[in-house]
């Protein structure tokens, strides 16, 4: 509904710019413009953007009036295939050559601005999309119109201004927008009354004002019944919208009288095939699942799906669409999932074992068919936030088939179910990473040539785009069959396109098809013979906030041998106390208040060790972890854990017991990434080390940072143990940094870092300028991910290069997270502002370490614990040394001969061949 009014005002605004083009055009050009307006109504999209896009060509004389026109049909061609930032791209030409212009009439971009508006607002950058609606308001304003269309036009992006903020929950501003939308619709008697009074309903009810709501909705329903009759599309969404809201107060019986009053208008004005109508069956099955009539509700979640699909037409709650059968939106996920929940609720009723496990069988089959709808989605995105806000949101619905699986594991005690459990968890991590490391290996495979490369991802994109347009269509109250079906034949002979080539690339270049083949998730079997003897991986798991603010933990625990699973519940104070910990080691220095927060610490400290290991240190195989962390656990430091604790009387931090005194601790982002890209340890490997001069320096933008005191120090005394070279002052440039990315040696960047939690991709590092161009001086996150770096380990000694903005089930989006994804198989990273006289001291130890041919976890651990031991007790507070951690592969850099076994059994078997020899020349001569 958020969309609606945008999209038909836009609609109209091109109708207007084609014809002011056509008016001044030549022949050619209109007879072009003719034949891209057939293509349109037609729906052959993408012949309509060849032709206006063959207008384009030097062999046409062009105003720039109709380039600009050209440039904005094109952008909302492109939109429409769901081909978000192309779009954009063609937008953003049109402005440029409105401003070049110098162009008068304010139409031309408000079109353009409001264009862009709806892209971002589709994508769900809503502070984007806000800027863009503010833009379009301000040019109708300024525009000469005048008229009803001009106050439309305003009424209809003041609707849209409003739900922006409501999606940012800024429900004042909200308001005062649909005040103004609603103003201007009265003064000049303009339709639309009823959704404006709806986004009013939905505004107070979100704000939790229900009285207020409660009045809008009656509003809505009562306007849509006067302005558009009882056949409206608006009056039954609007039913609905007021249905669930009377159902989340729980005024039930209303709401079921007003929900079978949507589903009586659509199924007597749209027939029983009908999303809507598949809408409201839905609703109503979340009213009897609302009352705990859960087979009633399975009645209607099962009316909905056939209601929702062509070709489906089971009534039997056993049987399931297949994938064929289903229309890929997001109500028909959320359908599946809402049946899924329903058989558990019945299964968690049934007294009959032999019931209960078929509830819950049938219960997991729905939930895994949503899993591949999830999985299917995904990949419609072509924007990485969109997607990773999309696997935010998805995750209760990976974390419900876990605890399915996990239910009939009780159950059965088929250890199947366990495993099924487990490879849930892994498709719901880092979801959003894998796919951009698969991508990456394929683009940054130099052995592939680009023609076939970019043949692949055309075809990919053309085939998403035509599946956008199917599916828009089918959503549609009565849908173009003709549209359809052209759509779905260009589809098909484009799959089978692409069928050929991928066939082609795998008997060509097989290589390339193992890289992709690395983006799969990695099997328990697998993943235990990686695991050393004393290995043990955890991998953490939280489920969605209940209405209590209470979350599921899930505790997998796998060893060379064993797997197992321990769950545990935390309510709201535990995840407070997680987040308080992070924010108590930064900030311990309350005036009157140290011995307080040195025991409110440590209490926090020893709270995550009892709930995150002890409960599991029974199933560890020996003292080295690998933590695979979820959500707020990912800002926690491990090793800081205290393993017991009384309130002290004076504060000591050297006498406490830390868990790092007991484990070994690494960390990944998911099995899929934790083995990648591995090097095998050299005998002399060489190291690179940057370290800008921040004392003297104002940089282009005229900002400064403070010096480091040892930045200089630090790589400089990594050159006693290892080869090398050290780049400091101006020589720390981005450019002597990406000289030496192919060259597989370690990169240790001792700099600045600057975080960015609003914008994974603006997070950055510090170099020095370049002298050739001043302003090249901040390396961000998303030119790092781009990369191709080939390295054994690269250092991060900055601040905070563990930290970035946190996506549920996709972790932290930090500067080292970006290095895994350029192919660094092991990042050393900082969560949080480290103290750099202590970090210099850290680095030294470890690099010593690592020369001794300590694997990189076992000698970031000793390197630690040298710096408790050798450090006055005031600095021993883990704020100095735990922030640490290392992300990926633990193996050794360096290659010590006489330890390595092949090179002793070698020089054993030559020692015995030696003695052999020796042996029989001595009885040789004595018998001569």
């Amino acid at each position: 509904m958020k969309v609606l009014s945008l999209l038909y005002f836009l609609f109209l605004s091109t109708i207007s710019l084609a014809s002011n083009a056509q008016a001044s055009a030549t022949d050619t050009v209109v007879s072009v413009y003719a034949k891209y307006g057939n293509q349109m109504k037609s729906g052959h999209l993408m012949e309509a953007a060849t032709s206006l896009s063959g207008l384009l060509k030097p062999n046409f004389q062009l105003t720039g009036k109709q380039k600009l026109v050209i440039y904005n049909n094109l952008g909302i061609i492109h939109k429409k295939l769901g081909q978000f930032d192309i779009a954009l791209g063609y937008y953003d030409a049109a402005e440029s050559i409105y401003l070049t212009n110098n162009f008068t009439d304010n139409s031309f971009l408000m079109s353009i601005y409001g264009n862009k508006a709806n892209i971002y607002v589709i994508k769900g950058e809503f502070n984007k999309a806000l800027e863009y609606v503010e833009k379009a308001i301000r040019s109708v304003q300024e525009g000469t119109e005048t008229g009803v269309l001009k106050q439309q036009t305003t009424s209809s992006l003041y609707l849209n201004s409003g739900i922006v903020y409501y999606q940012l929950n800024d429900f004042t501003q909200a308001i005062i927008a649909f005040k103004k939308s609603l103003s201007l619709k009265e003064k000049y008697t303009l339709p639309g009354k009823d959704i404006v009074y709806l986004q009013f309903a939905k505004t107070y009810a979100k704000n939790g004002n229900s009285q207020l709501a409660d009045k809008y909705f009656k509003l809505s329903i009562k306007q849509s019944e006067s302005e558009r009759s009882n056949v409206s599309i608006n009056l039954a969404s609007t039913c609905l919208e007021y249905g669930d809201f009377l159902m989340l107060i729980n005024e039930n019986s209303k709401a079921l009288i007003i929900i079978q009053k949507a589903l009586k208008i659509t199924v007597q004005n749209f027939g029983e095939k009908n999303q809507l109508t598949a809408n409201c069956y839905q609703i109503m099955g979340d009213y009897y699942r609302r009352v705990k009539d859960y087979q009633e509700a399975l009645t209607y979640y099962q009316k909905a799906l056939v209601s929702g699909s062509k070709t489906f037409n089971a009534s039997n709650i056993q049987v399931n669409p297949t994938m064929n059968d289903i229309t890929l939106n997001l109500w028909q996920l959320r359908l599946l999932q809402s049946k899924a929940e329903a058989l558990l609720s019945l299964a968690s009723e049934e007294k009959v074992k032999r019931e209960k496990i078929n509830y819950l069988s049938l219960s997991l089959n729905t939930i895994n068919l949503a899993i591949e709808m999830t999985n299917s989605i995904r990949f419609d995105y072509q924007n990485v936030e969109t997607r990773l806000v999309f696997n935010e949101k998805q995750k209760n619905v990976f974390v419900a088939a876990l605890e399915t699986a996990l239910q009939l594991y009780d159950l059965s005690g088929e250890r199947s179910y366990l495993h099924l459990a487990y490879q849930t968890a892994q498709q719901c991590k880092a979801n959003e990473l894998k796919y951009e490391i698969s991508k990456n290996k394929s683009y940054t495979d130099n052995e592939i040539p680009d023609s076939l490369r970019n043949k692949e991802n055309k075809l990919q994109q053309d085939i998403a785009a035509y599946n956008n347009l199917i599916q828009n269509e089918l959503a549609l109250i009565k849908p173009d069959t003709a549209k359809i079906a052209f759509w779905k034949d260009q589809q098909f002979a484009l799959s089978r396109d692409l069928e050929k080539t991928i066939e082609q690339t795998e008997k060509k270049y097989p290589r390339f098809i193992d890289k992709i083949k690395k983006g799969n998730i990695i099997r328990i079997a697998e993943i235990q013979a990686n695991l050393k003897p004393d290995d043990s991986l955890i991998e953490y798991l939280f489920s969605e906030k209940d209405e209590k603010g209470s979350r599921k933990l899930y505790e997998f625990v796998i060893t060379p041998t064993d797997l197992i699973c321990h769950t545990e519940i935390i309510d709201s104070t535990l995840s407070a106390n997680f987040s308080l910990m992070k924010d108590r080691l930064l900030n311990q220095y309350t005036p009157g208040k140290g011995l307080a927060n040195y025991n409110q610490l440590n209490q926090l400290l020893f709270d995550a060790y009892r709930i995150l290991i002890q409960p599991l240190e029974k199933h560890f195989a020996g003292k080295q972890l690998i933590i695979i962390p979820d959500d707020d656990i990912s800002y926690l430091p491990f090793d800081a854990f205290l393993t017991s604790w009384t309130k002290k009387r004076q504060i000591n931090y050297a006498e406490l017991s830390y868990l790092i005194s007991t484990y070994t601790i690494s960390y990944a982002y998911s099995t899929n990434t934790l083995w990648n890209n591995q090097l095998k340890a050299q005998n002399r490997p060489r190291v690179i080390g940057l370290a800008p001069d921040y004392s003297n320096t104002a940089l282009a933008d005229g900002k400064r940072y403070s010096a480091l005191k040892t930045n200089n120090r630090e790589v400089e005394s990594i050159l006693t143990n290892f080869d090398g070279t050290v780049l400091k002052g101006g020589q720390a440039t981005i450019a002597n940094f990406r000289s030496n990315l192919n060259g597989g040696v370690i990169l240790h960047l001792a700099m600045h870092a600057e975080l960015d939690t609003l914008h994974s991709g603006s997070s950055s590092l510090i170099f020095a300028p370049d002298v050739k161009n001043a302003g090249n001086y901040r390396l961000y996150n998303y030119e790092i991910g781009q990369m191709n770096i080939i390295s054994p380990m690269v250092v991060l000694s900055a601040c905070n290069t563990g930290g970035g903005k946190l996506y549920s089930g996709e972790g932290l989006m930090s500067l080292a997270r970006s290095f895994v994804l350029a192919g660094v198989p092991a990042v050393i990273e900082t969560l949080w502002p480290v103290e750099d006289v202590a970090g210099s001291k850290i680095m030294g130890s470890f690099y010593k370490y690592l020369a001794q041919g300590m694997p990189k976890n076992i000698a970031l651990r000793q390197a630690k614990l040298d710096y408790i031991s050798t450090t006055s007790p005031s600095f021993v507070n883990p704020q100095f040394w735990a922030a640490y951690t290392l992300v990926g592969d633990v193996s050794a850099l360096k290659r010590i001969w006489w330890k390595d076994p092949l090179i002793f059994i070698s020089l054993f078997s030559l020692f015995l061949i030696i003695v052999a020899i020796l042996i029989y020349r001595f009885k040789f001569l004595r018998i001569n």
